[in-house]
């Protein structure tokens, strides 16, 4: 599988010989009938996936299918965000976190994406996210800090990096 700009939504089933696309996964950017973009995506099995992008209003930025691709759903995420979605990270398959550029920059679901619940993070966006467990995360920043939380989310606290500049990826 693969995602990119427009709602790109492209998967191969022969190791990458050939490949079938769509620009159906996102919600609609504006008036027009283009999708937003799409930044990452993450599948449970074969049929069932997330992709995370861009959120537009009335649409947040992920969006669930349950039939390999050919429909996508919007899901509920709590606050409600136009931000972008850049990464997630899964500890199973029900578990799994979320870095977002609008606040609150951190999100989790407990059902397999079906809702997002926002967690007090950062100051800053986050791009990057890594659950190593339920409980420990960690969050790259715009600052060029990484925030940590050993309680899954109820508490962060600041690793300084030295840099001052857009962390994208850990």
């Amino acid at each position: 599988y693969a995602v990119g700009l427009a709602g790109t939504f492209m998967k191969t089933s022969n190791a990458g010989t050939s490949w079938t696309w769509t620009h159906l996964a996102g919600g609609a950017l504006g008036t027009s009938l283009q999708k937003t973009a799409m930044y990452y995506g993450h599948f449970f099995n074969a049929n069932t996936g997330m992709v995370f992008g861009a959120g537009t209003t009335g649409a947040n930025g992920i969006w669930r299918t349950t039939n390999a691709g050919t429909t996508w759903d919007s899901t509920n995420v709590t606050p409600f965000v136009t931000g972008i979605f850049y990464f997630a990270s899964f500890v199973n398959g029900n578990l799994g976190y979320a870095s977002c550029t609008s606040a609150p920059y951190a999100y989790r679901t407990t059902n397999a994406g079906l809702t997002w619940e926002g967690l007090a993070t950062t100051a800053t966006a986050s791009y990057d996210i890594h659950a190593f467990d339920s409980l420990n995360v960690i969050v790259a920043t715009t600052a060029g800090n990484v925030m940590k939380t050993t309680d899954g989310g109820a508490t962060w606290t600041t690793i300084l990096t030295g840099a001052s500049a857009t962390l994208y990826r850990m």
